[in-house]
């Protein structure tokens, strides 16, 4: 199932590697082998030899079993599942915590998870986060000090899964002390993401949520009292559906290089645009609300998008198209049924 790699001839040097199939193949069945140079990507040709290879014996490396650093209070580990269970109850987390890449993680519902000043927990796997309206999830600082993030961390080729429900986090300043920098109070990088009545309350990160290169589906989330920017993405694709912003100190929705469907937002109070769409996004806009804000629509730097019925109120400007980054160029929108 997993790709073999053999080392070409190099000099002196004439590795042949011994491969042990797996027990439930018959190597009767064996017909032949795909093989691929993994530099230049062409196949290669495979033929049976006359007589056993001549080189040396290689095996190779198996993979060693994951180290998982010791885990705080409301945590509990099952490595041969690679789970990591979090809650019911009340769960504590300190510091930094890299969890294993791989290891999928639950939190119970009803858990409140209480973060350490500067905390970082940093998840490499998928994460299930299932509150309940009887039961929800809480994540909050454990002191009067602010806490740092709350991360999922999947890969380009390898995305992983998140799924929230009934989830409030609790301030949060973002952090530079994990594997990247982590602008959201709760920062999510190359996933599937499904979140349905998620909110984030109170931070004072650059971004309440964070969301990179990644596929979104998002309803009925709120965001209130944010230092800068609500919800920012940045190359995702997918939709956003009933987001509801409160007092936040920049930008209700920030979508950078997506194509998203934006629908039944309502932004209040936004410090600076209620919508920002840049960066070469393509983005449908329907039924959306901004009420008091520096720009309610702003779309710039060759980004496309198709509005209707947006409706603007309380604003020093409506809608603006501008360049801002010059290597973009100018943008193109279509409004219907605007109100201002």
């Amino acid at each position: 199932a997993d790709p073999v790699m053999v080392y070409g001839r190099y000099r002196d040097r004439q590795p042949v590697v011994a491969v042990a199939l797996p027990p439930a193949v018959d190597p009767n069945s064996i017909e032949g082998i795909r093989a691929v140079n993994v530099h230049t990507g062409r196949p290669a040709r495979a033929v049976r030899a006359e007589q056993p290879l001549a080189g040396e014996r290689v095996v190779p490396p198996q993979d060693a079993p994951p180290e998982v650093p010791p885990l705080p209070a409301g945590f509990a580990v099952d490595v041969a599942r690679r789970e990591i269970r979090i809650g019911p109850g009340i769960a504590r987390g300190g510091g930094v915590l890299r969890l294993p890449r791989g290891f999928a993680v639950d939190v119970a519902p009803g858990t409140t998870l209480l973060a350490g000043p500067a905390a970082l927990l940093e998840i490499h796997g998928d994460l299930s986060m299932r509150g309940t309206p009887a039961a929800p999830i809480q994540v909050r600082g454990a002191t009067a000090l602010p806490w740092g993030t709350f991360g999922v961390v999947g890969e380009r080729e390898h995305p992983v899964r998140v799924e929230a429900s009934y989830t409030t986090v609790h301030g949060g300043t973002g952090s530079t002390a994990g594997s990247t920098n982590f602008t959201g109070a709760f920062a999510i990088y190359f996933a599937d993401v499904r979140l349905d009545h998620f909110s984030v309350e109170d931070n004072q990160s650059e971004d309440a949520i964070n969301v990179k290169y990644s596929r979104v589906h998002m309803t009925d989330n709120h965001f209130r009292g944010g230092a800068s920017d609500a919800v920012d993405y940045d190359f995702v694709s997918g939709l956003d559906l009933r987001t509801t912003v409160e007092d936040t100190g920049n930008d209700g929705i920030d979508a950078s290089g997506s194509k998203l469907r934006i629908e039944g937002t309502r932004v209040h109070r936004a410090g600076d645009k209620g919508l920002s769409l840049g960066e070469a996004s393509k983005v449908e806009v329907v039924d959306v609300q901004v009420d008091g804000a520096k720009i309610g629509c702003a779309v710039k730097d060759r980004s496309e998008a198709r509005v209707e019925r947006l409706t603007v109120i309380r604003a020093r400007t409506a809608v603006a198209l501008y360049v801002k980054k010059a290597a973009y160029g100018p943008s193109h929108a279509t409004f219907t049924g605007l109100v201002a």
